[in-house]
């Protein structure tokens, strides 16, 4: 093609120096651009590394959760059977304060769970804890 092409208006002229710079240059940000997609790839499969080891302990903390939820519930009432002058607010007050005790007590042992999970000491400790809570496996 004659070079006095490209000197027409709308009409775009390259030659192969030209093409192998645009390839050279396509090749450059593809491949940087490669770098950051290998960067979020493994960011995402380090997200779901860590939910998967959490999945394992999921059980064990949800039977220890439900536990004790019963046996808050099953002690409220009681209480409020012995207390039944107690007001509207005054039940919410003691609701919540039975839930803010539960939740104190088992915060320390979910979290060793949570610590343990997927490592070799999950099993022995998660045993420990259906023991001690007196858990269903």
């Amino acid at each position: 093609v004659d070079p006095r092409v490209g000197e027409t208006a709308g009409a775009l002229v390259y030659n192969i120096d030209d093409l192998e710079q645009v390839v050279d240059t396509n090749i450059k940000e593809r491949a940087q651009e490669a770098v950051k997609a290998q960067a979020i790839i493994e960011e995402e499969i380090a997200a779901f590394k860590e939910k998967m080891r959490y999945l394992s302990c999921r059980p064990i903390i949800t039977s220890l959760m439900e536990k004790a939820e019963l046996m808050r519930q099953r002690e409220l009432k009681k209480a409020y059977t012995k207390m039944p002058d107690l007001n509207t607010e005054e039940r919410r007050w003691i609701e919540r304060m039975s839930k803010r005790i539960v939740r104190k007590v088992l915060r320390d042992p979910v979290l060793k769970i949570q610590e343990y999970a997927g490592t070799e000491s999950e099993r022995n400790y998660t045993e420990a804890v259906r023991k001690l809570f007196k858990l269903e496996q």
